[in-house]
């Protein structure tokens, strides 16, 4: 004789497993929030010292002081950003770190924009009438060609670029409880 069994009514409602994000936008805002707030105050630390001061170390080194400035901010904003991501591991710090400086950059658009075109447009006619220098800053080295000035946008971008995907590596490497 076939028994019959009652069996519990299984569940049956079957729920699609999700890879998990790897940038996660919080984590990426929170270290570009925390790397801005890092380099507007280490800013205003060199600039404060350097008018306090006069011609002094400062003065003459402010160009430096503040690039490392924004260099150190950029591994910050990475760091940050890779730490704090919901994913652990250097590819997913590669990435959050990397997209905090594309965030970061953006970002400096709007600050940059209204500059830049307004020395775009002195580059252009100085360029028309034969100049080869586009300013002077002691701090910095001195005169700035334009080939110069373009290359030192480019090389300052990729260093950024590089900080930032450094800390986000590390910090995507770093074990949390």
């Amino acid at each position: 004789m076939a028994s019959t069994e009652i069996r519990p009514q299984q569940d049956t409602h079957v729920v699609a497993a999700r890879a998990p994000d790897v940038v996660r936008w919080t984590a990426v805002i929170a270290g570009v929030v925390i790397g801005l707030g890092v380099f507007a105050l280490l800013n205003a630390l060199w600039w404060a010292i350097e008018y306090s001061a006069g011609d002094g170390w400062v003065s003459h080194n402010l160009a430096w002081l503040l690039g490392g400035s924004a260099a150190f901010s950029l591994l910050l904003a990475g760091l940050i950003a890779g730490a704090i991501a919901g994913v652990r591991g250097a590819l997913a710090g590669l990435i959050n770190g990397a997209t905090a400086w594309g965030l970061l950059f953006l970002l400096s658009l709007t600050e940059i924009i209204p500059g830049g075109v307004n020395l775009t447009s002195k580059l252009r006619v100085g360029v028309e009438q034969g100049a080869t220098t586009v300013g002077w800053y002691p701090g910095a080295g001195g005169r700035f060609t334009v080939a110069s000035t373009l290359w030192t946008t480019f090389w300052s971008l990729l260093v950024g670029l590089v900080l930032a995907v450094i800390g986000g590596i590390v910090g995507g490497r770093l074990r949390r409880r």
